[in-house]
């Protein structure tokens, strides 16, 4: 969920309720030195202990599963 927010500002919003993500050449190194950030953060699971950089799971579209 943070790095989905990374993405936020460069949400451009288009006819019949379409939408893209565009992000400047110039921002991308900055962008993805931020993803790194949050992904080397460690998680705290249910049970208190830390796991760093383990993918978060999530239920996409229709419920999908997948990782992150």
């Amino acid at each position: 969920m943070l790095i989905q927010k990374l993405f936020k500002e460069y949400i451009v919003r288009r006819e019949k309720g379409q939408c893209q993500i565009l992000i400047p050449l110039s921002e991308l190194d900055e962008l993805c030195e931020r993803i790194e950030m949050i992904y080397n953060q460690p998680l705290i699971n249910n049970s208190g202990d830390s796991e760093k950089g383990k993918p978060l799971e999530f239920k996409g579209k229709n419920g999908a599963e997948g990782r992150t």
